[in-house]
């Protein structure tokens, strides 16, 4: 199981380890609240948030085992920020086919610039929509900044 969990890209491992943490951390948070409390409509919430952490965590590990994840390169051609908070509201991917567009990705993704090559990860039975000439994805599994490889040097580190 571990050395699976090794072979899976590592932003998908801090995916699966950060929804694994969230949970668990939700059920450790049980006593204490019942030993303030006592209540169970102040634990309710936090046995629902556990729940769901950990079903999310236990689907992507089995999502990456079957490996039903598609992985997307491409440069970031526009970054659309919010007016106030400054925060990331698109993010546009030129790949050598199409553009792809990310609407509201996650806010841990913050130093993403123009020219900065991105790797997506989506599921495979993602819904892709097609909008004004994009490809529009709402949800990807994890968005990173990487290298792209050009068949170059995909041939040289085959040799």
């Amino acid at each position: 199981m571990i050395r699976s969990f090794r072979k899976y890209p590592p932003i998908l491992q801090k995916q699966i380890l950060i929804r694994l943490a969230a949970g668990i951390a939700a059920y450790m948070m049980l006593p204490i609240i019942w030993l303030c409390k006592g209540g169970l409509e102040l634990m309710l919430p936090y046995i629902c948030f556990g729940t769901v952490f950990l079903i999310s965590a236990v689907q992507l590990y089995a999502r990456c085992e079957e490996k039903g994840y598609v992985v997307i390169r491409g440069i970031c051609t526009q970054v659309d920020r919010t007016g106030l908070r400054r925060r990331l509201k698109d993010i546009y991917v030129q790949e050598e086919q199409f553009t792809v567009r990310i609407v509201r990705p996650a806010m841990w993704i913050r130093s993403i610039h123009v020219g900065d090559p991105i790797m997506i990860y989506l599921a495979d039975n993602a819904p892709v929509y097609e909008m004004e000439g994009c490809k529009v994805v709402y949800h990807p599994l994890a968005v990173e900044k990487a290298p792209i490889q050009t068949e170059k040097s995909k041939f040289n580190a085959s040799d």
